[in-house]
């Protein structure tokens, strides 16, 4: 179980100290719809942090705008599917194993999004910051 508490940990944190961000530069090259998005659902601590990493990713991986705005989809889907998981038992290991789930889904959800080399730089990095925690 500490192997995957390990792993877990790991996959939350990867990408808020792993990324680089910009504010001008996603402010600067977003299209009118993503500026829209940008807009539209900032307020909230989920969006906000959603934002954070789909512009850090940028930054990273050198993102188009279509792909920065799909990954701040998936982030907001992921949010809200660990939502919903949060309030299904009050049972911390069907709540842990759920979110877990959800978690793994992540890199796959990512593969559909970026580019093989964008999956490649991004797995690189990860395994680089899992290993060394």
């Amino acid at each position: 179980m500490n192997r995957i508490a390990k792993r877990l940990a790991a996959t939350l944190f990867f990408c808020l100290p792993f990324f680089v961000v910009r504010a001008q530069h996603s402010q600067g090259n977003a299209s009118p719809a993503a500026n829209q998005q940008q807009a539209d659902s900032s307020n909230t601590p989920a969006a906000q942090l959603a934002h954070h990493i789909a512009d850090k990713m940028t930054d990273s991986l050198h993102l188009s705008n279509q792909q920065r705005a799909k990954v701040f989809q998936i982030n907001m889907d992921m949010h809200k599917e660990k939502t919903s998981a949060r309030g299904k038992s009050h049972d911390r290991n069907i709540v842990g194993r759920d979110l877990q789930a959800i978690e793994k889904s992540r890199d796959e959800r990512y593969k559909g999004v970026l580019t093989t080399e964008q999956y490649t730089t991004y797995l690189a990095k990860k395994q680089n910051l899992i290993t060394r925690r």
